[in-house]
């Protein structure tokens, strides 16, 4: 596990630090990190979303792009996947350094 995972992990983690925002949910040489994360998004007619993001970050992260996960109950499948989608293409064109704390800042411009 790279340092620099760990590092923005731990960054993630003090940032999304109300009740249920950030949880580990698995740490290994094999799979990597693995975590979710909870927002709260306002969408262009003031409603409030709740958005879990799901990531796994592979041993070679982050000289690797992170799987993520897009779900909500309040949105429809197609629009998770446009969400999905707008990461995608983020981390493409980025330096191999940690990206997971830039993605999360795409959700609520997505939604509008």
């Amino acid at each position: 596990m790279s340092e620099l995972a760990l590092d923005e992990m731990s960054v993630l983690s003090a940032i999304y630090c109300e009740k249920d925002e950030f949880e580990l949910l698995e740490e290994s040489a094999e799979k990597g990190l693995v975590f979710r994360i909870q927002m709260e998004v306002e969408e262009a007619t003031s409603e409030r979303t709740l958005l879990s993001l799901l990531f796994q970050l592979p041993t070679e992260y982050p000289h690797c792009v992170p799987e993520i996960c897009v779900s909500s109950e309040q949105l429809s499948r197609k629009q998770c996947q446009h969400i999905k989608q707008s990461y995608w293409k983020r981390p493409q064109h980025w330096s191999p350094e940690p990206m997971v704390h830039e993605t999360t800042a795409v959700a609520p411009t997505e939604l509008h």
